[in-house]
């Protein structure tokens, strides 16, 4: 795992293999990667390349937030055991979609790869979820990411106190622009 740009410092955690597939995560195993800082919010888009092999309750394929209470959180997490994600982002304790794991769901299918891509547009006022270059929603909001210096960014988790939420696959590419 390796972040082509150089801007941010990559770690393993827990021994997770990598190999021409990707990043391979076993949740059993606690396995996921973190960067150091990034500095991210407002109008930005996430794409992964992932591939899910076992449903797991509210694993997490990414997030990215502050400080170890996760403050001001971006996160993309399965929705309880059903076989899609949902992204929603939270100010201090107020998550800012509520019904955007209903409505705005990401399917994938288990042991298939599937490509996502979240685009969040401030100035037009929406999120694009897009799957395997289909567009399959369209949110329409003012709520965004408070543009942050972000420490807790996790590729395969989500971290927050005591709390972990790993993620059981491979996830064969991360962009962020």
């Amino acid at each position: 795992a390796r972040d082509l740009t150089g801007n941010s410092i990559v770690t393993l955690h827990n021994n997770p293999a990598v190999n021409a597939n990707g990043l391979n995560l076993v949740r059993a195993n606690n396995q996921y990667a973190s960067l150091n800082e990034t500095n991210i919010g407002d109008s930005l888009t996430f794409a992964i390349w992932v591939k899910v092999i076992t449903d797991s309750n509210y694993q997490s394929l990414f997030s990215f937030g502050d400080g170890i209470l996760m403050l001001d959180v971006i996160s993309t997490i399965q929705y309880t055991t059903n076989q899609w994600f949902y992204t929603n982002i939270r100010h201090g304790t107020t998550y800012q979609y509520s019904t955007t794991p209903t409505d705005h769901p990401i399917h994938f299918t288990k042991n298939e790869w599937v490509h996502i891509v979240i685009s969040m547009d401030k100035q037009a006022g929406n999120i694009k979820f897009y799957t395997n270059g289909n567009i399959s929603s369209t949110l329409t909001t003012t709520q965004f990411p408070n543009r942050i210096v972000r420490d807790s960014n996790y590729i395969g988790n989500h971290i927050e106190n005591t709390y972990t939420s790993s993620f059981e696959g491979i996830i064969k590419s991360l962009n962020i622009w």
